[in-house]
Protein backbone atom coordinates (compact mmCIF):
# COMPACT_ATOMS: atom_id res chain seq x y z
CA UNK A 1 0.00 0.00 0.00
CA UNK A 2 1.07 3.44 -1.03
CA UNK A 3 0.12 6.80 0.72
CA UNK A 4 0.17 10.27 -1.25
CA UNK A 5 2.20 12.30 1.15
CA UNK A 6 5.06 10.06 3.32
CA UNK A 7 5.38 10.63 6.69
CA UNK A 8 8.89 12.61 8.00
CA UNK A 9 11.39 10.16 9.51
CA UNK A 10 11.50 11.62 13.27
CA UNK A 11 7.75 11.38 13.40
CA UNK A 12 7.86 8.40 12.09
CA UNK A 13 10.59 7.02 14.58
CA UNK A 14 8.40 8.44 17.29
CA UNK A 15 5.67 6.85 15.89
CA UNK A 16 7.05 3.44 15.60
CA UNK A 17 8.39 3.86 19.47
CA UNK A 18 4.89 4.44 20.58
CA UNK A 19 3.02 1.35 18.72
CA UNK A 20 6.26 -0.45 19.75
CA UNK A 21 5.10 0.35 23.82
CA UNK A 22 1.25 -0.78 22.79
CA UNK A 23 2.53 -4.04 21.46
CA UNK A 24 4.27 -4.60 25.02
CA UNK A 25 1.19 -3.84 26.50
CA UNK A 26 -0.57 -6.10 24.27
CA UNK A 27 1.59 -9.18 24.99
CA UNK A 28 -0.24 -10.01 28.50
CA UNK A 29 -3.70 -9.69 26.50
CA UNK A 30 -2.42 -12.19 23.81
CA UNK A 31 -1.58 -14.23 26.35
CA UNK A 32 -4.28 -14.04 28.50
CA UNK A 33 -6.84 -15.01 25.71
CA UNK A 34 -4.93 -17.58 24.30
CA UNK A 35 -5.08 -19.30 27.73
CA UNK A 36 -8.79 -18.55 28.12
CA UNK A 37 -9.59 -20.31 24.56
CA UNK A 38 -7.95 -23.44 26.25
CA UNK A 39 -9.44 -23.49 29.24
CA UNK A 40 -12.77 -23.14 27.57
CA UNK A 41 -11.68 -25.56 24.81
CA UNK A 42 -10.53 -28.08 27.10
CA UNK A 43 -13.91 -28.20 29.54
CA UNK A 44 -16.08 -31.47 29.95
CA UNK A 45 -18.67 -29.73 28.58
CA UNK A 46 -17.42 -28.32 25.91
CA UNK A 47 -15.84 -31.52 24.26
CA UNK A 48 -18.64 -33.49 25.15
CA UNK A 49 -20.76 -31.19 23.05
CA UNK A 50 -18.72 -31.24 20.11
CA UNK A 51 -18.35 -35.00 20.01
CA UNK A 52 -21.57 -34.75 19.39
CA UNK A 53 -21.61 -31.74 16.89
CA UNK A 54 -22.12 -32.04 12.91
CA UNK A 55 -21.23 -28.61 12.93
CA UNK A 56 -17.78 -28.93 14.48
CA UNK A 57 -16.87 -31.75 11.46
CA UNK A 58 -17.87 -29.48 8.73
CA UNK A 59 -16.34 -26.62 9.88
CA UNK A 60 -12.93 -28.71 10.32
CA UNK A 61 -13.54 -30.19 7.63
CA UNK A 62 -13.65 -26.80 5.53
CA UNK A 63 -10.33 -25.99 6.97
CA UNK A 64 -8.75 -29.16 6.62
CA UNK A 65 -9.72 -29.63 2.82
CA UNK A 66 -7.91 -26.02 2.61
CA UNK A 67 -5.06 -27.17 3.67
CA UNK A 68 -4.64 -30.35 1.75
CA UNK A 69 -5.50 -28.65 -1.25
CA UNK A 70 -2.52 -25.91 -0.94
CA UNK A 71 -0.13 -28.89 0.03
CA UNK A 72 -0.64 -30.83 -2.73
CA UNK A 73 -0.70 -27.44 -4.84
CA UNK A 74 -4.15 -27.70 -6.39
CA UNK A 75 -5.31 -24.07 -7.29
CA UNK A 76 -2.49 -22.34 -5.57
CA UNK A 77 -2.17 -19.45 -8.49
CA UNK A 78 -6.08 -19.21 -8.06
CA UNK A 79 -5.68 -18.78 -4.38
CA UNK A 80 -2.76 -16.65 -4.43
CA UNK A 81 -5.02 -14.17 -6.78
CA UNK A 82 -8.03 -14.29 -4.42
CA UNK A 83 -5.70 -13.27 -1.56
CA UNK A 84 -3.85 -10.28 -3.11
CA UNK A 85 -7.30 -9.93 -4.46
CA UNK A 86 -8.95 -9.85 -0.70
CA UNK A 87 -5.84 -7.88 0.20
CA UNK A 88 -6.14 -4.93 -1.59
CA UNK A 89 -10.21 -4.66 -1.19
CA UNK A 90 -9.72 -4.81 2.44
CA UNK A 91 -7.29 -1.90 2.24
CA UNK A 92 -9.99 0.00 0.20
CA UNK A 93 -12.77 -0.91 2.41
CA UNK A 94 -10.67 0.26 5.47
CA UNK A 95 -9.86 3.26 4.29
CA UNK A 96 -13.58 4.15 3.29
CA UNK A 97 -14.44 2.89 6.79
CA UNK A 98 -12.01 5.63 7.84
CA UNK A 99 -13.32 8.15 5.25
CA UNK A 100 -10.20 8.35 3.19
CA UNK A 101 -10.24 8.42 -0.37
CA UNK A 102 -8.65 5.45 -2.45
CA UNK A 103 -6.72 7.20 -5.12
CA UNK A 104 -5.88 3.68 -7.21
CA UNK A 105 -5.69 0.26 -7.12
CA UNK A 106 -3.91 -2.28 -8.70
CA UNK A 107 -4.15 -6.07 -8.42
CA UNK A 108 -2.22 -8.61 -10.37
CA UNK A 109 -1.19 -12.49 -9.61
CA UNK A 110 1.99 -11.36 -7.88
CA UNK A 111 0.80 -8.67 -5.70
CA UNK A 112 -1.04 -4.88 -5.57
CA UNK A 113 -1.31 -2.34 -3.86
CA UNK A 114 -3.86 0.86 -2.92
CA UNK A 115 -2.90 4.63 -3.29
CA UNK A 116 -4.30 6.67 -0.69
CA UNK A 117 -4.44 10.03 1.13
CA UNK A 118 -3.45 8.82 4.25
CA UNK A 119 -3.48 5.87 6.06
CA UNK A 120 -3.41 4.80 9.64
CA UNK A 121 -2.51 1.83 11.61
CA UNK A 122 -6.06 0.27 11.23
CA UNK A 123 -5.58 0.35 7.30
CA UNK A 124 -2.15 -1.15 6.82
CA UNK A 125 -3.34 -3.85 9.40
CA UNK A 126 -6.86 -4.60 7.80
CA UNK A 127 -6.64 -7.27 5.12
CA UNK A 128 -4.69 -9.42 8.52
CA UNK A 129 -7.30 -8.99 11.03
CA UNK A 130 -10.42 -9.26 8.58
CA UNK A 131 -11.48 -12.40 6.72
CA UNK A 132 -12.59 -10.42 3.54
CA UNK A 133 -13.47 -13.32 1.74
CA UNK A 134 -15.76 -15.10 4.88
CA UNK A 135 -17.33 -11.56 5.51
CA UNK A 136 -18.47 -11.54 2.19
CA UNK A 137 -19.65 -14.91 2.52
CA UNK A 138 -21.50 -14.41 5.75
CA UNK A 139 -23.08 -11.34 4.13
CA UNK A 140 -24.35 -13.42 1.51
CA UNK A 141 -26.30 -15.71 3.63
CA UNK A 142 -28.34 -12.92 5.11
CA UNK A 143 -29.53 -12.72 1.04
CA UNK A 144 -29.94 -16.19 1.13
CA UNK A 145 -31.11 -16.84 4.50
CA UNK A 146 -31.48 -21.12 3.59
CA UNK A 147 -27.67 -21.07 3.20
CA UNK A 148 -27.50 -21.16 6.97
CA UNK A 149 -29.51 -24.00 7.70
CA UNK A 150 -27.57 -26.65 5.78
CA UNK A 151 -23.97 -28.14 7.02
CA UNK A 152 -22.16 -26.89 3.80
CA UNK A 153 -22.75 -23.61 5.27
CA UNK A 154 -19.76 -24.06 8.04
CA UNK A 155 -18.08 -25.85 5.41
CA UNK A 156 -17.49 -23.48 3.67
CA UNK A 157 -17.01 -20.76 6.70
CA UNK A 158 -14.58 -23.08 7.93
CA UNK A 159 -12.52 -23.41 4.42
CA UNK A 160 -12.62 -19.27 4.12
CA UNK A 161 -11.57 -18.66 7.92
CA UNK A 162 -8.33 -21.48 7.42
CA UNK A 163 -7.68 -19.54 3.87
CA UNK A 164 -7.85 -16.01 5.44
CA UNK A 165 -5.58 -17.91 9.00
CA UNK A 166 -3.11 -19.79 6.47
CA UNK A 167 -2.43 -17.03 4.49
CA UNK A 168 -1.93 -14.18 6.78
CA UNK A 169 0.45 -16.30 8.61
CA UNK A 170 1.93 -16.79 5.30
CA UNK A 171 2.83 -13.48 3.97
CA UNK A 172 3.26 -11.86 7.57
CA UNK A 173 6.53 -13.60 7.79
CA UNK A 174 8.62 -12.47 4.74
CA UNK A 175 8.03 -9.02 6.87
CA UNK A 176 5.47 -7.43 4.74
CA UNK A 177 5.67 -3.46 4.06
CA UNK A 178 2.51 -3.30 5.62
CA UNK A 179 3.46 -4.09 8.54
CA UNK A 180 6.72 -2.16 9.31
CA UNK A 181 4.91 0.69 8.61
CA UNK A 182 4.02 0.82 12.35
CA UNK A 183 6.45 -1.28 13.86
CA UNK A 184 7.07 -5.49 12.98
CA UNK A 185 6.33 -5.80 16.79
CA UNK A 186 3.04 -3.94 17.78
CA UNK A 187 1.81 -4.98 13.81
CA UNK A 188 2.19 -8.95 14.74
CA UNK A 189 1.05 -8.32 18.46
CA UNK A 190 -1.70 -6.66 17.22
CA UNK A 191 -2.81 -9.32 14.69
CA UNK A 192 -2.19 -11.75 16.64
CA UNK A 193 -5.03 -10.32 19.13
CA UNK A 194 -7.48 -9.83 16.87
CA UNK A 195 -7.19 -13.13 15.17
CA UNK A 196 -7.45 -14.76 18.60
CA UNK A 197 -10.70 -12.93 19.08
CA UNK A 198 -11.89 -14.20 15.62
CA UNK A 199 -10.95 -18.03 16.91
CA UNK A 200 -13.09 -17.25 19.73
CA UNK A 201 -16.08 -15.58 18.01
CA UNK A 202 -15.73 -19.22 15.69
CA UNK A 203 -15.63 -21.40 18.45
CA UNK A 204 -18.90 -19.55 20.01
CA UNK A 205 -20.50 -19.83 16.39
CA UNK A 206 -19.93 -23.84 15.93
CA UNK A 207 -20.35 -24.54 19.98
CA UNK A 208 -23.37 -23.46 22.28
CA UNK A 209 -21.12 -24.38 25.39
CA UNK A 210 -19.07 -21.44 23.92
CA UNK A 211 -19.49 -17.64 24.04
CA UNK A 212 -17.71 -14.55 23.47
CA UNK A 213 -19.20 -13.73 27.18
CA UNK A 214 -17.24 -16.38 28.39
CA UNK A 215 -14.04 -15.84 26.54
CA UNK A 216 -14.26 -11.73 27.64
CA UNK A 217 -14.42 -12.97 31.22
CA UNK A 218 -12.22 -15.72 31.26
CA UNK A 219 -9.34 -13.56 29.60
CA UNK A 220 -10.42 -10.57 32.17
CA UNK A 221 -10.04 -13.54 35.15
CA UNK A 222 -6.44 -14.54 33.65
CA UNK A 223 -5.34 -11.26 33.51
CA UNK A 224 -6.05 -10.47 36.96
CA UNK A 225 -4.45 -13.76 38.27
CA UNK A 226 -1.74 -12.87 36.00
CA UNK A 227 -0.88 -9.28 37.49
CA UNK A 228 -1.10 -10.29 40.70
CA UNK A 229 1.44 -13.37 40.03
CA UNK A 230 4.07 -10.61 38.98
CA UNK A 231 3.36 -8.19 41.57
CA UNK A 232 3.54 -10.55 44.30
CA UNK A 233 6.30 -11.80 42.77
CA UNK A 234 8.13 -8.46 42.79
CA UNK A 235 7.64 -7.66 46.16
CA UNK A 236 8.78 -11.09 47.46
CA UNK A 237 11.67 -10.42 45.41
CA UNK A 238 12.64 -7.01 46.66
CA UNK A 239 11.87 -7.03 50.01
Amino acid sequence: MSRKKPIKKKTKKLFRFQFFLLGIFLLPCIFCSFWAILQLSTAKHFINGLKESEILAYFLGGILLLLISHFLGFGKKIFLYLYVLGHELTHALACLLCFRKVKGIKITSKGGHIITSESNFFICLSPYIIPFWTLIFVLASFFFPEMRNSPFFFAILGASLGFHWFWTWKMAFPEQSDLLEYGFFFSVSFIAQVNLLLIALSLSIISQTFSIQQFLYQTIENLIFLGEFFSQTFFQTFN
